[in-house]
């Protein structure tokens, strides 16, 4: 007699899948956030501004003098903003995160002038830097996401 057993492997393959979808969104992720600190590197074509006295100290302790004819560039409207402290570059971050079958990442600031910038204010014309960065690495993520899977 001659026989033919079938054994179901679906929760092992299902438990494959998910790892390398959650493989693919941190690669997604960690491209996204390389691309936003390169976006916020660079020159931009704004006005030129006195860099303002920093610190509370006295002069010499962390305070910069008063007319040290130091300057710098702002960002133009709808310009990635300009690095002048590198605190919103520095502040970059990414996360990956599931819920159920549900795969999410997230790149972001958890500064609260990074959504101003990005979308602007009363008095501030928007600064995007995230939005652009994302939509210039869509084919990226794409490629990423459609090489073979197992």
């Amino acid at each position: 007699m001659m026989e033919v057993t079938l054994v179901s492997r679906r929760a092992e393959t299902v438990k494959s899948l998910q790892d390398v979808a959650a493989q693919r969104m941190l690669g997604a992720v960690i491209l996204v956030k390389n691309a936003t600190v390169e976006t916020l590197t660079g020159q931009r074509h704004g006005r030129m501004y006195k860099v303002p006295t920093t610190g509370r100290g006295r002069i010499g302790e962390g305070r910069s003098k008063a007319g040290t004819g130091v300057w710098y560039r702002a960002s133009a409207p709808g310009e990635a903003p300009a690095v002048r402290l590198d605190a919103l570059r520095g502040s970059v971050d990414y996360k990956v995160h599931g819920e159920g079958k549900t795969i999410m990442g997230d790149v972001g600031t958890r500064l609260p002038y990074g959504k101003h910038l990005e979308y602007g204010t009363l008095r501030m014309s928007a600064r995007p830097w995230l939005r652009k960065t994302f939509e210039a690495c869509t084919e990226q993520i794409i490629a990423l996401w459609r090489r073979p899977w197992l």
